[in-house]
């Protein structure tokens, strides 16, 4: 079965519907930006695949309005955790990349031994203290 649900973001004065279809969640405006992830419904978390915002459009606060939507897209969807995976890399690349998700609430987990991936992690439920990040990578 096919399954389809929507919600809206305003982007630099643009309305963009979301996409998610299937477990797909899709949000991109050509040119601009374009964000990718993925519902695990067993572990009620959204996995963050790809977020991007081509450099001529950063610094205008595009990642940020668009992780604020995600988040409560996925609130609304019942989803309780945004789990990413980024590489060492990316972080070379953008030092900023670090401070960005944890001034947004990420926890951020070094890569172990030889691994080159960073792990990031919030909860989506604020309002319960008694939250824990139950990702399998943060147990």
């Amino acid at each position: 079965m096919n399954s389809k649900s929507t919600d809206e973001v305003t982007i630099q004065g643009h309305s963009i519907e979301t996409d998610l279809r299937d477990g797909v969640f899709v949000w991109a405006l050509p040119g601009v930006f374009d964000f990718r992830g993925f519902v695990d419904s067993v572990r009620k978390t959204l996995l963050l695949g790809d977020l991007s915002v081509e450099p001529e459009h950063q610094n205008q606060g595009i990642a940020s309005t668009l992780l604020k939507a995600i988040e409560s897209s996925a609130e609304r969807r019942g989803l309780l955790t945004l789990f990413g995976n980024i590489c060492a890399g990316d972080f070379r690349k953008t030092p900023h990349l670090k401070s960005f998700y944890e001034k947004r609430g990420f926890k951020i987990v070094e890569p172990r031994e030889t691994f080159a991936i960073f792990s990031i992690e919030k909860a989506i439920d604020l309002q319960d203290d008694g939250a824990q990040l139950g990702h399998p990578a943060f147990i």
